[in-house]
């Protein structure tokens, strides 16, 4: 019996309330894991939708339009050729965070979780300024808005700061984003958004 344990027990408090508490414990500790999972692989995925969009920009010069194309639909499908995975797999478009069921159509409600920001559609790339402030997507699917294959956001939305629920806390607190330059970070937005802050390219 450790000291702990000792105190504990000439406090009066029995070996199943140590148990419980020990339990309880270790329940924490599961969940602070899983969540860091989840964040990582969030940002995995955010890094290899940065690592096509590098590509694309490349390619084309600007970045892509959120509409997309003739050929595809939306942004994340005008991505597509980039991406290591290929349909059904959408992995790479969900975080394991979010709670919606993903959908396979890009026309349907939940194809994907993150978000791209509008105010770079068809945005040439050079005249974006310093690219490792930028913010071009973040992770938010609250079930509320269209996530299909064009989600975009032209700022973040105020409603999120006042909901613990919201995307802007689903990694213990914080929300992951992409930036221009590929990078993509852990953040607690909310000071930013209280101030009126958006992910604008300006």
């Amino acid at each position: 019996m450790n000291l702990s344990s000792r105190l504990l027990l000439g406090a009066g408090l029995s070996w199943a309330a140590v148990l419980i508490l020990h339990d309880m414990g270790l329940l924490t500790l599961g969940a602070r894991s899983r969540e860091n999972r989840h964040n990582a692989t969030c940002q995995s995925n955010l890094k290899q939708l940065g690592f096509a969009l590098l590509q694309y920009t490349q390619d084309y010069g600007e970045f892509p339009a959120v509409p997309g194309n003739t050929a595809r639909f939306g942004w994340v499908e005008t991505l597509r050729p980039y991406l290591n995975v290929q349909p059904p797999d959408q992995s790479v478009l969900q975080c394991p965070a979010e709670a919606n069921s993903w959908q396979r159509n890009p026309k349907s409600r939940n194809y994907t979780d993150y978000w791209f920001n509008a105010h770079l559609s068809r945005r040439n790339y050079t005249t974006v300024g310093e690219v490792s402030r930028l913010l071009i997507a973040g992770d938010g699917n609250d079930g509320s808005d269209l996530t299909d294959g064009r989600y975009s956001l032209s700022m973040l939305p105020y409603k999120w700061v006042s909901h613990e629920a919201s995307p802007l806390y689903s990694h213990l607190g914080r929300a992951n984003y992409l930036f221009a330059d590929g990078h993509a970070k852990a953040l607690n937005l909310r000071a930013f958004l209280l101030n009126g802050a958006a992910p604008s390219p300006s």
